[in-house]
């Protein structure tokens, strides 16, 4: 038998110096007292040639006496490398945090319901501790209009519109790409060096200026697009609708993406996919992103919807800014992939709002007015991020 992820954290919890309870432990590690005393008394026989052994009294608990210092250094490191390996061919998770990425990515690709009891069987914990992690995945879920039904006999299952459950995969994915160790991101990322180097060609041939943060962003939209597609989960988009938003050449971009796509994963994108690729082109690129002739018009309305912003700001605040024609100019510029992302549902995230909203608050307060005629256009609450 070798050391599991579980015994690792369980194991981490037993000190040297004093004595620890298996209830202690149970709350620690998020399993219950039966399962932390019945895998110490595994770990207690697998300790047997370590140089250490976990001595245990009444009323006290558990604690770790290391015989031979070198011998207990030599089995962690030899540990280490086999807990290295075991995780990265999707060993079972032993943390609360590792169960929750697991059970987040689980609903998200399964087509049907799944059993609680089979979740349990597959991660070794009791129910209790597995509604605990239910709970703080359905608080990643939440702000994105996800909910986890719940069906007597048949499990349990994930429901909410399509173009809600990319977005909350897309900003899952991305968090966890900013974040260092182990994640279902960093194990995905052969596929999306794969993904870069197809959209980084179409950057270069269409002369497309884009920034790190929208260059990933756009990344993880096309993985999660083609993970979608796989699943047969086709996201609810009329090529001809978007035809009529965009212009011909993010259109293009966005087919030669998707030809690329399917050469590469033989997976056939259908019209729909086309049409999403290129909104998330268009909802996350700045204007000045496409140059040259596959710049993007703005349209007549995107600049009478700047005039009605600056008219509520004179109307809330009496600052007139009315007849600043750069600052209408700049102010349409910013609207038009913001009409988009709002038409089309394309959340995006702001890290910097909250040191915006304290740092630049009256302009803040100004914005906050002015998205009033895109709340009655678009009938949307315009998130903070979208404001700051």
């Amino acid at each position: 038998m070798e050391i599991t992820p579980r015994m690792r954290n369980i194991l981490a919890q037993i000190p040297r110096d004093n004595y620890i309870t298996s209830d202690e432990i149970a709350r620690y590690v998020h399993l219950s007292e039966k399962t932390v005393r019945a895998t110490i008394k595994q770990l207690s026989t697998l300790l047997a040639d370590s140089g250490a052994e976990i001595l245990s009294k009444t009323r006290r608990g558990y604690t770790l006496l290391i015989r031979d210092e070198n011998q207990w250094n030599a089995f962690l490191s030899a540990s280490d490398a086999s807990h290295d390996s075991e995780y990265a061919r999707g060993a079972v998770p032993a943390t609360s945090e590792e169960r929750v990425e697991y059970l987040f990515w689980n609903l998200m690709d399964q087509a049907d319901y799944v059993r609680v009891e089979d979740l349990c069987e597959i991660l070794f914990v009791s129910r209790p501790t597995l509604t605990s992690d239910f709970k703080r995945v359905e608080e990643l879920l939440e702000p994105y209009h996800i909910a986890i039904l719940r069906r007597p006999r048949y499990g349990i299952h994930i429901q909410g519109k399509e173009i809600d459950i990319r977005n909350c995969m897309i900003h899952r994915m991305v968090h966890e790409l900013e974040m260092d160790g182990d994640s279902f991101a960093r194990r995905c990322e052969r596929e999306l060096a794969e993904i870069q180097g197809t959209l980084l060609e179409n950057v270069k041939k269409y002369h497309l200026h884009l920034s790190q943060i929208v260059f990933q962003d756009l990344t993880v939209s096309i993985f999660v697009t083609i993970r979608r597609v796989q699943m047969n989960h086709i996201i609810p988009l009329s090529l001809e609708d978007v035809q009529r938003d965009l212009s011909g050449e993010t259109l293009k971009i966005a087919q030669n993406i998707a030809e690329a796509v399917e050469s590469c994963y033989a997976t056939s994108i259908p019209a729909a996919e086309i049409a999403y690729i290129a909104v998330n082109l268009a909802g996350k690129c700045n204007y000045d992103t496409f140059s040259g002739e596959c710049c993007q018009m703005i349209p007549s309305f995107v600049e009478e919807l700047a005039q009605e912003m600056l008219e509520v700001v004179y109307e809330t605040f009496r600052l007139d800014a009315r007849k600043n024609l750069t600052l209408l100019m700049f102010l349409a510029q910013h609207l038009f992939p913001m009409t988009i992302r709002l038409k089309y549902h394309i959340f995006i995230k702001n890290d910097q709002k909250d040191e915006i909203r304290q740092k630049y608050s009256f302009a803040y307060a100004l914005a906050s007015q002015a998205v009033i005629p895109l709340k009655l256009k678009y009938h949307e609450e315009i998130s903070d991020d979208e404001i700051a």
